[in-house]
């Protein structure tokens, strides 16, 4: 390695494995802005990693090219895709030979607010370079291997120092979790060597740390605890620690004079501090919002502390409960506790340690009996549950051992005897931190609309007040949407219907295709409101999770176009697609989409259509015209979708009352009351704990299980109606629900 100094920040960089970083690829993309006068530097964690001799991952470009000028350079190109991923911040991916690479304008923040800013492009690389957290970050490199270093982070590297750019107290207020970068990058790239200077700054600032989302701090704090040394920056870090989660004590360094930290990963560890230094750590379960498997170590390793005098029996006890991804945690918090009690000396803990992992590793502990093996008894989720638990009782209380083929007897003499009855849904009507927010929202939107509806003195419910309010409610599906996911390729396309009308549908491919189906997404809205633009998001979450392509269908509106033109609609892109794209079409849809996938396989059937739906994926639909129900007597208020604006819902749909004879019964608006419930395919069916909908949802799927049809029922507590398009607040549910619905068995097709 060697560096030619010309100035106080350009530098010759010479290094023989160069072409590590500089692939083809990133020189023909770098090379082909240039061409158009751009010019176009690598930045950021790839060109710092390089320069560590760390692997390197994402690559980020940073150019003087716009955002407008960056997707006309690259629009047209052969195996290149263009996305504009976060454009109003100058952020375009380019997709090349399947990687992505993220483009970003060079800008200057005018003004900051957490992850977002108001920003302004530039060509300045310096004034770019200053936005930046970390010197070693603002480091650029060109296609030649040609430096520019404006902040000396070259040395900041040599001497693994972790600096601030500028005043380190303002850039922390510029966005809190920068008090957590910091730790990590100490940790990964500062030998730990922390700055006392810094120190005092992030104690004044700490309880700043309270504002962020759960979803970034706990990305922070896995980050942090990769290294298995990781208990080193755990001290410094108390008091934010102590800001964050109310921590009392420190009990990573045990778990380091113990050496059982390198047999866990970052989970393990960070529910080991979690476990031990809090009092209450199921509170911080709730607060944070951590995945379940978080939730499941914390609260199955429930043990007090007393000595062990017999190991298997200890093991067959405890272990035989406990999921095997959960078991490696379980070991460690047992040892630690019995040291941290004096109940073990430390040499016989080492060895009681050794064969509590060849026990957790051995197939004996395995409750190989799995629920698939009873898919073709069509029982509930609920039911399921109750036959799997009582079989791995019998399993577990047994003392011969029993093989799978005992289980399977045991099972079905389970089901046999017991009563299938769906069990009556508990309905609880408290609300989380995100449902809250939400509900606010909504009411202030709907104050808002009739405000101005006031304002231009129109009744409430007429043409132009419906255009009115959908203006604002769309504006709202796409305010609390998150950041669009990137995705290989998006088309639309004008599909014809048999009244000569347009419909727009729009084909998303997602980066790796791999299902051999077809989605049809119907987006909600009460069909008066919502687009394939207020459900775009969605689309590419969709395609992304299940690796599979969707095409979103923009129907016409009610009131303009009343039943049945909105289903008409989705019947001839459903025509459309099966024809043009796979004959395997799961049908997809949230709220009144859903209504209208359920009400076109009634309509399908109807006309007999020779290629129906493979399944119906349904979002917390509409099915019933019962608006007396409990579930519309307990959430009719505060819960956002009110039993008021169902009613004008479906008047704007229908032309008459809810209870209207003309359409109460109809099947095509009300799929509820179709009789044969034969005709609907394999469900999945998602409610909204919270939703005045709630009862049709539970009757529907209590009436498909009846009729054989397959079907996985699933009710969020907490959760209000819609979540599934508020991404920025049900972030992690939403993706729980696709992992969840993904891995069904019922939905062959999208696995």
């Amino acid at each position: 390695m060697a560096f030619y100094k010309k100035d106080n920040f350009e530098k010759d960089f010479l290094r023989e494995d160069l072409e590590s970083l500089l692939t083809k690829d990133v020189v023909d993309i770098l090379e082909q802005m240039e061409s158009r006068g751009a010019k176009a530097r690598l930045v950021g964690g790839a060109v710092r990693n390089y320069l560590m001799g760390i692997a390197i991952s994402d690559i980020d470009i940073a150019t003087t090219a716009s955002p407008a000028e960056i997707i006309d350079i690259f629009s047209g190109t052969n195996d290149l895709n263009v996305i504009p991923t976060g454009i109003d911040y100058g952020t375009v991916t380019l997709i090349c030979n399947k990687k992505a690479y993220e483009i970003t304008t060079l800008r200057s923040d005018i003004e900051t607010f957490g992850r977002k800013a108001r920003v302004k492009f530039t060509k300045s690389f310096l004034l770019d370079s200053r936005r930046r957290d970390f010197t070693i970050n603002a480091i650029y490199l060109d296609k030649n291997g040609r430096i520019f270093d404006y902040h000396n982070g070259l040395n900041d590297i040599a001497e693994k120092n972790i600096r601030f750019i500028g005043e380190p107290s303002a850039r922390i207020k510029e966005d809190f979790l920068r008090i957590l970068r910091y730790f990590r990058f100490v940790a990964l790239y500062g030998e730990y060597k922390i700055n006392d200077d810094y120190l005092k700054i992030i104690n004044l600032l700490k309880d700043n740390l309270g504002i962020l989302s759960s979803e970034r701090v706990l990305a922070e704090m896995l980050k942090i605890l990769t290294s298995d040394d990781s208990y080193r920056i755990i001290s410094p870090m108390m008091p934010s620690l102590n800001a964050l989660f109310q921590l009392n004590c420190n009990p990573l360094e045990t778990c380091r004079q113990l050496g059982f930290l390198r047999s866990m990963n970052p989970t393990e560890r960070l529910c080991m501090l979690l476990k031990f230094s809090s009092d209450d750590p199921q509170k911080l379960m709730k607060k944070y919002k951590f995945p379940k498997e978080i939730g499941r170590m914390l609260r199955l390793s429930e043990y007090s502390g007393e000595p062990i005098t017999n190991l298997n029996s200890f093991l067959k006890q405890k272990l035989k409960n406990i999921p095997r991804e959960c078991r490696n945690f379980f070991v460690n918090w047992v040892i630690v506790l019995l040291r941290q009690k004096e109940a073990i000396p430390a040499p016989e803990a080492e060895i009681l340690w050794s064969e509590m992992q060849n026990f957790c590793r051995s197939e004996y502990v395995d409750f190989n009996f799995r629920a698939n093996a009873l898919k073709d008894y069509h029982l509930s989720p609920h039911q399921l549950k109750n036959v799997m638990m009582a079989t791995k009782k019998f399993w577990l209380t047994t003392e011969t051992d029993v093989g799978a083929r005992e289980c399977l007897d045991f099972a079905l003499k389970q089901i046999e005897d017991s009563d299938l009855d769906h069990t009556p849904h508990e309905y609880n009507t408290s609300l989380p931190d995100a449902s809250r927010q939400i509900v606010d929202q909504l009411k202030l939107s709907d104050k808002i609309s009739h405000t101005q509806l006031k304002f231009l003195d129109i009744v409430s419910f007429n043409l132009h007040a419906m255009i009115l309010r959908r203006k604002i409610a769309d504006k709202f599906f796409l305010d609390n949407n998150s950041f669009p996911e990137s995705i290989a390729q998006t088309e639309d396309i004008n599909v014809n219907t048999e009244d000569n009308h347009k419909i727009r549908v729009r084909i998303y491919t997602p980066q790796k295709l791999s299902a051999h189906a077809t989605i049809l997404l119907v987006h909600g809205g009460g069909w008066v409101q919502g687009s394939i633009e207020t459900h775009d998001n969605l689309s590419r979450k969709i395609a992304n999770a299940w690796s599979i392509k969707v095409i979103s269908v923009d129907y016409r509106l009610s009131p303009e176009y009343k039943f049945p033109a909105p289903l008409n609609d989705v019947l001839n892109a459903y025509k459309w697609s099966s024809e043009n794209y796979n004959e395997n079409i799961i049908l997809c849809g949230d709220s009144v989409g859903g209504n209208l996938c359920a009400a076109l396989c009634l309509k399908l059937a109807e006309i007999k259509y020779a290629k129906r739906p493979t399944a119906q994926i349904l979002f917390y639909p509409v099915l019933s015209s019962n608006l007396e129900s409990k579930s519309f007597e307990l959430f009719e208020y505060g819960y956002g979708l009110t039993k008021e604006w169902t009613k004008n819902y479906i008047y704007q749909y229908t032309g008459a009352e809810y209870d209207d004879p003309t359409f109460n019964g109809n099947k095509f608006i009300y799929p509820l009351y179709e009789e044969n419930a034969a005709i609907f395919p394999p469900t999945v069916l998602i409610s909204a704990g919270c939703d005045v909908l709630l009862d049709a949802q539970l009757e529907f799927a209590q009436k498909l299980r009846k009729a054989n049809i397959l079907v996985h029922h699933e009710i969020l507590p907490g959760i209000v109606h819609g979540f599934m398009t508020y991404g920025k607040y049900f972030e992690k549910n939403i993706t729980e629900v696709l992992k969840t619905i993904g891995s069904l068995a019922v939905i062959e097709n999208v696995t």
